[in-house]
């Protein structure tokens, strides 16, 4: 979503202006979250901060964004953050069981039903790269 703000929606500034105030926003929000920012390892919580910063220090970005987006990207922006938001949630209580049974359940799992076997192996590497984990 980000790359459709790079195009001009009124004036010539306008993307110079608008990433003048994100980068403010990420030198408020700190050196750490930034980092992870320009490495694409930041957690939902980074991201939440992000965008509420956005909402706080120029308001007007909800007005660009169905300029820009208009309002089947807006749909797509917002189910994009639920999803993400899912995702998140489900790797919180995720970390929050032990590794060792983790593992176990993994293996249960793959002698009842391998397919969610699979697919809990997805998530936990996927959340590993991540370092939600």
């Amino acid at each position: 979503m980000f790359s459709r703000f790079m195009q001009p929606w009124a004036a010539p500034d306008d993307v110079n202006q608008l990433q003048n105030i994100f980068l403010g926003v990420l030198n408020e929000l700190g050196g750490a979250l930034a980092q992870r920012f320009f490495r694409d390892r930041m957690i939902w919580g980074d991201y939440h901060k992000m965008i509420l910063g956005m909402f706080r220090h120029h308001p007007r970005i909800v007005f660009i964004a169905w300029r820009v987006l208009g309002p089947a990207g807006v749909r797509q922006w917002i189910a994009d953050y639920l999803a993400y938001s899912r995702a998140a949630l489900l790797a919180y209580v995720g970390s929050a069981i032990p590794a060792p049974v983790r593992g176990a359940l993994s293996s249960g799992l793959g002698r009842l039903v391998p397919s969610w076997a699979l697919r809990l192996r997805a998530h936990l590497a996927e959340w590993q790269a991540m370092g939600w984990t």
